[in-house]
């Protein structure tokens, strides 16, 4: 490959000719983290940074009175262990304040006096030297001298790394600031729901004076019903136990509990959903479903993400065919819209109904009766429409957020890639 004028190649890949490749060992120092396991207090004064803590970017946490490990501001700490293929090993977080934090076992502490420590921190998270340890098949295990042995591009001034620093901090704070945004937004829409889909807040034009009475799913407006599911669905259908010995690369696409998205989207990527021929699809009348139905997860997969019993309108044109342990339900358009009862399956009411009646097991399952026998509130099919359309405009707002959040990332991943290596000069 040519190198173009002022550039130079290196072990790192082609940097600007003033820049230098560094050791990491050179210019930082290093120190282990020490076991807390049985110092963990709830109620302690430090947060034990662990790799849980480091891999959730701070959401899981551990305390502890005692700090055997201190770190001060500045300061970056390197996950050194994880499982194969994980996700945390050489993940990193950047200290910024002093006297908050104590440092686990299997976490090293990296303190730089030569290089600025933002940009420091942003060449060695996931650094992809690091990465190269993990072969897919046993834990892996850094040890100080593979931390250590890491070349490190450095730009010449302090000036510069200080500039690629804020630049990619600026990028960090825009994308930090969206995600709470979108937090945010789901809160209100989760809020709203709650009100329209109880009665609680009525619409302009179906405002009454009638009351509210109880039912077995709560207080609902008088002139709403409480039906059992099956008073509005034409058809249910289980899945079909489809093989991954039978899939192809093209054909009918196969729909599984990895299409429910937690707030009710239809979630298609062709890129990594699996298929099944055409002619064979064909022969599968009762397991075909089209754009409009409603599909419900029957399993909890991963009970952390809390799918079972969520509901989710298709939107391909289809056919597609249907998964085991995920139910169609082709809903009867003279009670009920879809969209109006898939935002229900979203509700505190159904949540708690799904997981009370799932059978437990290795996996939470719930049953075809348990569904059919599942209480929702029945308002008119224009007071749906009303609160649908409502909660659309939400998910639409927050799917407009979620766009931008993607792209902040893009931008930030294409300027880590021209900043860290020199591609793009700021001065």
């Amino acid at each position: 490959m040519e190198v173009k004028a002022g550039y130079k190649q290196t072990e790192v890949g082609i940097i600007p000719e003033d820049w230098e490749v560094k050791i990491l060992g050179e210019i930082v120092q290093y120190t282990n983290g020490k076991a807390h396991e049985n110092s963990i207090n709830e109620f302690g004064k430090y947060i034990v940074v662990n790799s849980k803590f480091i891999s959730t970017d701070g959401e899981v946490k551990k305390y502890s009175d005692e700090c055997f490990s201190p770190t001060a501001k500045g300061e970056i700490l390197m996950v050194m262990s994880d499982v194969p293929n994980g996700r945390a090993i050489a993940r990193c977080f950047f200290v910024e304040h002093n006297d908050t934090y104590t440092v686990n076992q299997r976490i090293c502490t990296i303190r730089q006096s030569q290089i600025n420590g933002r940009l420091l921190f942003y060449k060695l998270n996931r650094n992809p030297y690091y990465l190269a340890f993990d072969d897919g098949v046993k834990q892996t295990n850094l040890r100080k001298n593979d931390v250590l042995s890491c070349p490190i591009p450095c730009p010449p001034t302090l000036l510069e790394q200080e500039a690629i620093a804020e630049a990619l901090s600026d990028a960090d704070a825009l994308i930090e600031s969206l995600e709470q945004l979108i937090t945010k937004k789901r809160q209100i829409k989760q809020g709203t729901m709650q009100e329209l889909l109880t009665g609680k807040t009525r619409l302009e034009g179906f405002r009454n004076k009638s009351g509210f009475k109880q039912t077995d799913i709560g207080m609902i407006p008088e002139d709403w019903e409480a039906v059992n599911l099956s008073e509005v669905v034409k058809k249910f259908q289980n899945g079909y136990a489809f093989s991954s010995v039978g899939y192809v690369k093209s054909g009918m696409p196969i729909v599984t509990m990895a299409q429910i998205g937690l707030d009710g989207t239809f979630q298609f990527d062709e890129q990594v959903v699996n298929y099944w021929s055409f002619q064979e699809g064909s022969h599968l009348i009762d397991f075909q479903i089209f754009r409009g139905d409603l599909i419900i997860a029957m399993t909890d997969v991963t009970p952390e993400k809390n799918l079972i019993g969520r509901m989710t309108v298709v939107i391909e044109i289809g056919p597609l065919l249907l998964n085991q342990r995920v139910g169609l339900l082709r809903l009867n358009p003279e009670k009920i819209i879809p969209y109006f009862l898939c935002a229900f399956s979203n509700s505190s009411i159904w949540r708690s109904y799904s997981q009370a009646v799932a059978s437990l097991g290795v996996q939470a399952n719930i049953g075809t009766k348990e569904i059919r026998l599942g209480k929702v509130p029945l308002p008119t099919l224009l007071e749906q429409q009303a609160i649908a359309s409502v909660l659309s405009d939400m998910d639409s707002e927050i799917t407009a957020l979620e766009s931008k959040l993607e792209k902040a990332r893009q931008v930030k991943h294409g300027m880590m890639h021209n900043l860290l290596t020199g591609r793009i000069r700021l001065v």
